[in-house]
C-alpha cells in the first residue's frame, strides 16, 4: 500500500527488534523482562520506597549543594522548587546522566532529560510524594573525544563536523577541571556559518554562543545552556566534580577499597551468570580492577596487585590509599561501575533512566546493590526517537518506504529501487529484441537445414552472442537513465544521511540545536508532547506536524 503525505502517524514506533545494533540482553529487556528477573526485579515501587525509607541521606547537604550549583548558573524558579523538595523525608529522586558534550551534546541528552522529567512526574502522581528529576553530569569522566565533537546539517543537508582541539595521544583529567580554549571561539563561528538565514537563526545562535566562549568551564557551559532550553519543565543539573559534593562521597569510595575483594566475587558471579545466559558483558575489567581512578590530574585507574595498590607509579597500601582519597578528595573518583552505587548512596534513587549500553552495564552490577546494602533502584529505557523533518517523510511517502527500510540493508534498497526505477516500456522494448533474435535465428537454422547444413552449434554460438549484447544494452541504458535522472539514487541517499549520519542514529548525532535553528524554541515542547513514555521502541517523530 501506498502511503499519502500525512498518512505516517507522528507517534509512529519501530521495535528494536525490528533494527539493527541492539542486544540481546536489551531486547530482552523490552520484550522478555523475566528472563532478566533475577536482575532487576519487578517495579514494585511500594516496597522499593519502604526500602529507602530505612536508609540513610544526606539530603539537607545534598539540597544546598545543588542550590548554589544551579543557582550559579541561572536556573529557573522550578529548578529551585524541585531542589527544595528533596529536603522531604519522602522524597525520592529519578535520574540519568551523561558527559558534558560540546554544544549541549546531540538530542539524545535532550530525550534522556525528557525521559526523566515524564518519569518523576508520572511518579510523584502515582505515589503522592516528591520525585525530584536529576541529571547527573559526568564531570568526573576523562573521555575528552567523547565531548569535543558535535554534528549539524548545513543549508544544503550535507553532514558538518564541529570539534574543539583533541590531542589523541593525551590522557586527559576530568571534564569537571577543564575550561575552552580559543578552539571553541572557532568552531562557534563556523557553526554559526551554517545556518539557513531565517527568523530562528538568531536564537539557535544566540543560546550558542552565549555560554560557548574561551576560558569559560566545559561543565558550565553544558549545565547552562541545558537549563535554559530546559530549566522551565523543572531538571536539577549536578556537577559531582564538586569540593563540598566530593565530602560526602568519601565513606563510600573508602568503602570501596575495603570491599574490594567481596567486590570482585560478586562481580565474577555476575559475569558468569550473564555469560551463561549467552548475553555479552558491556564493560570488561581486569580482576585488579579497583573501580576507581586517581587524577595525576589526568584520570588513571586503580588497580590491585596482592596486598599494594597502585595508579601509575603510586602505590598504597590499603588504609593509605583510603586516607589520600580522605584528604584529597577532589583528586578521587568512581568508575562506570561504582558511580550508579554512589548515587544510590547518596541520594533516594527510585529510577535509573538508562540507554542500551547503560542497561547492560547496571545488569552487571545489580548484585552490588546489595552488598553495600543500598536499595536497588528500578531501570527505564530511555526514550529513543528519531526527528524526520518534512521533506524525508515526503520522500519515504513517495517511494513507499518505512524508516527500517532506509536504515536496515540500504545497499540492497538503493540497488532493487533503481532497477524498479527503470522504466517498463524499456524494459519491454529490450525483452522484445530478445525475442526477436530468439525467432530469427530459429528462421536461420530452418532455412540451413533445407540444404542438408548442420547449424546448430554456430546458431548457438551467435545466440550467445546476442544475448550478451542485448544484456550489456539493458545495462547500459539502465546506468544512463539513471545518471541522466539522478532521481532514486540521490533521493535515497539524502534520506539516508538524514536519518543515519556518520552511520549512527541521528539522536546520537545531530546537536538539538539545528533543529531549533530550523523550528524555533518551541520544537521542544512539540518533541515532549510526542514522546510516548509507555513505548518499548525507537519512536519516529513526524516534523510536519509541528506547525512552530
Amino acid at each position: 500500500m501506498t502511503l499519502k503525505c500525512g498518512e505516517i502517524l507522528k507517534d509512529a514506533i519501530v521495535k528494536y527488534s525490528e533494527l539493527s545494533g541492539y542486544s540481546d540482553l536489551f531486547l530482552d529487556f523490552n520484550y522478555n523482562r523475566e528472563k532478566l528477573s533475577g536482575i532487576f526485579g519487578a517495579s514494585r515501587h511500594n516496597l522499593k520506597i519502604e526500602q529507602i525509607s530505612k536508609s540513610s541521606y544526606p539530603k539537607r547537604e545534598l539540597a544546598n549543594i545543588l542550590m548554589r550549583q544551579n543557582k550559579g548558573w541561572n536556573a529557573p524558579e522550578r529548578v529551585l522548587e524541585n531542589i527544595s523538595k528533596l529536603t522531604d523525608e519522602k522524597s525520592v529522586v529519578v535520574t540519568a546522566g551523561q558527559q558534558a558534550c560540546l554544544f549541549g551534546g546531540p538530542y539524545l541528552v535532550l530525550l534522556k532529560i525528557l525521559t526523566v522529567l515524564k518519569k518523576a512526574k508520572l511518579l510523584e502522581k502515582e505515589l503522592e510524594i516528591p520525585v525530584i528529576p536529576l541529571f547527573w553530569i559526568a564531570s568526573d569522566d576523562h573521555d575528552f573525544a567523547e565531548i569535543s565533537r558535535a554534528h549539524i546539517f548545513d543549508s544544503r543537508g550535507e553532514i558538518v563536523r564541529l570539534a574543539i582541539d583533541y590531542d589523541k595521544e593525551r590522557k586527559y583529567p576530568p571534564v569537571g577541571t577543564m575550561s575552552f580554549d580559543d578552539t571553541v571561539t572557532r568552531e562557534v563561528n563556523k557553526f554559526m556559518s551554517h545556518f539557513p538565514e531565517n527568523d530562528y537563526k538568531e536564537m539557535a545562535v544566540n543560546s550558542i554562543e552565549k555560554y560557548y566562549s574561551s576560558g569559560v568551564s566545559i561543565v558550565d557551559a553544558f549545565a547552562r545552556y541545558w537549563l535554559n532550553l530546559l530549566g522551565q519543565y523543572g531538571i536539577v543539573m549536578l556537577n559531582p566534580h564538586d569540593a563540598e559534593f566530593k565530602k560526602l562521597c568519601a565513606p563510600f569510595m573508602t568503602s570501596v577499597v575495603d570491599k574490594h575483594e567481596e567486590m570482585k566475587r560478586v562481580l565474577n558471579e555476575s559475569n558468569e551468570w550473564l555469560t551463561s545466559q549467552s548475553y555479552h558483558l558491556q564493560v570488561q575489567k581486569p580482576e585488579s580492577s579497583m573501580h576507581l581512578f586517581a587524577h595525576f590530574p589526568e584520570r588513571i585507574a586503580i588497580h590491585q596487585r596482592d596486598d599494594e595498590f597502585f595508579a601509575r607509579d603510586k602505590k598504597y597500601s590499603q588504609e593509605s590509599l583510603k586516607e589520600d582519597i580522605k584528604a584529597n578528595l577532589l583528586n578521587f573518583s568512581p568508575d562506570v561501575f561504582t558511580r550508579s552505587l554512589l548515587q544510590s548512596y547518596l541520594f533516594p534513587v527510585l529510577d535509573i533512566i538508562a540507554g542500551p549500553s547503560e542497561i547492560a552495564y547496571l545488569a552487571q552490577i545489580m548484585p552490588l546493590f546489595d552488598l553495600f546494602e543500598l536499595p536497588r533502584p528500578d531501570i527505564t529505557a530511555r526514550l529513543s526517537a528519531t526527528l524526520i523533518e518534512n521533506k524525508f517523510e515526503k520522500l519515504m511517502t513517495s517511494l513507499n518506504l518505512q524508516y527500517q527500510d532506509v536504515v536496515l540493508d540500504f545497499e540492497e534498497i538503493l540497488r532493487t529501487r533503481q532497477n524498479e526505477d527503470f522504466p517498463d516500456s524499456i524494459k519491454l522494448q529490450i525483452n522484445s529484441i530478445r525475442q526477436s533474435n530468439i525467432e530469427k535465428m530459429r528462421e536461420l537454422r530452418e532455412i540451413s537445414n533445407r540444404y542438408d547444413f548442420d547449424s546448430k552449434n554456430i546458431v548457438e554460438k551467435y545466440q550467445r552472442k546476442m544475448d550478451y549484447l542485448t544484456g550489456e544494452l539493458e545495462k547500459r541504458l539502465e546506468s544512463a537513465y539513471i545518471n541522466q535522472s539522478g532521481s532514486v539514487k540521490s533521493k535515497l541517499e539524502r534520506m539516508r544521511k538524514a536519518l543515519m549520519p556518520v552511520n549512527n542514529p541521528s539522536e546520537r548525532s545531530i546537536a538539538l540545536v539545528y533543529f531549533i535553528s530550523r523550528y524555533g524554541m518551541n520544537v521542544i515542547d512539540f518533541i515532549d508532547e510526542n514522546l510516548n513514555l509507555d513505548s518499548a521502541g525507537h519512536q519516529l517523530i513526524y516534523l510536519s506536524e509541528y506547525h512552530g
